[in-house]
């Protein structure tokens, strides 16, 4: 299958799917929307304020330790939450993509059984994508600290900010490249039992395109741009909808100023940020899962392999009636 092919077959999949893929990860999508809400609620407006005075390195030491919270908190319930969605996704489209009927309580036994060491690979794909992200504010940090301990002739500073800016672009550039190089790390994981590193290294073999075979980064392209247009008509629709609806705002005006008004509007607003969630990750998951097949039937003959097990089941089946 070219990209296109690829795209139409993984959306097809998920129109056969996705009722059973959304009440599967409906409980697993709310640590990835507490993650959120935690981080930009609670850590974030954090840095905003301080409490050290003048001191640059007690704010420093303030906004580190916010940030510790942020990572030590956040991360594990969005690591959480993506790996149980990944694991039951990836296995309800290998079933869909194998012929096989899927069956939910096999599939919710099995991600539970696996899923501490599906958390290591989620966790190391997270560190791939966000690592120079996560240096950046290192250094930024760091560079703030210099410059309040040495004369302003000390170049450490400057050099350190370069540092700052230069990981930043480079993280913000790399994000989209790393998350496609290694799309595949999941299903392989899950679908070979390789440990973290093997598993993304088999990830960027079957990516990779030569003078005959199309490279796996003309779909993931694609897979970008949609589910981009599926952010953008989930708010846009959200909000129009909120628009259309005064209850939420007559309710708020009524308890202005009140704990349950401050707690409604949180919730409210954290809504759009659920829905994206809770269809983007299924998304990503069911395209990934085609492509791992697509891969493998290009490069390793997959779909030849499958048959012979197929016809060595039949001809078993047949010598037992015999």
């Amino acid at each position: 299958m070219n990209s296109s092919e690829v795209m139409d077959m993984a959306m097809r999949v998920y129109q056969n799917l996705g009722r059973n893929i959304l009440q599967m990860t409906a409980v697993s999508t709310l640590f990835c929307l507490a993650a959120f809400a935690f981080v930009f609620f609670y850590a974030l407006p954090g840095l905003t304020t301080t409490q050290a005075g003048d001191n640059i390195n007690a704010q420093v030491g303030e906004a580190f330790v916010t940030l510790l919270m942020a990572v030590g908190i956040g991360a594990p319930l969005l690591v959480f939450g993506v790996t149980y969605s990944s694991l039951v996704i990836v296995q309800l489209v290998s079933d869909f993509m194998l012929g096989n009927i899927p069956n939910a309580q096999t599939i919710r036994e099995t991600a539970r059984r696996i899923l501490p060491r599906m958390f290591g690979v989620v966790f190391f794909e997270t560190i791939l994508c966000f690592g120079a992200l996560i240096l950046s504010g290192l250094f930024m940090m760091m560079s703030a600290m210099v410059a309040t301990n040495t004369e302003e002739s000390n170049l450490t500073a400057g050099f350190i900010s370069l540092l700052t800016i230069f990981a930043l672009i480079i993280g913000l550039l790399a994000l989209p490249f790393v998350a496609g190089r290694h799309a595949l790390t999941i299903p392989i994981a899950v679908m070979e039992g390789l440990s973290p590193w093997k598993a993304s290294k088999r990830s960027v073999q079957l990516m990779k395109g030569s003078a005959y075979v199309p490279s796996g980064y003309n779909t993931i392209l694609p897979l970008y741009i949609l589910m981009s247009f599926l952010l953008l008509i989930l708010f846009l629709g959200y909000s129009a909808l909120a628009s259309l609806v005064p209850a939420g705002e007559a309710f708020l005006n009524a308890e202005a100023g009140s704990a349950v008004g401050a707690v409604f509007s949180q919730a409210t607003g954290l809504i759009p940020l659920y829905l994206a969630l809770w269809t983007l990750i299924p998304v990503w998951c069911t395209t990934t899962t085609v492509l791992y097949y697509e891969r493998r039937i290009r490069w390793e003959g997959f779909d030849i392999e499958a048959l012979a097990q197929d016809v060595w089941r039949a001809d078993r089946r047949s010598r037992f009636e015999l």
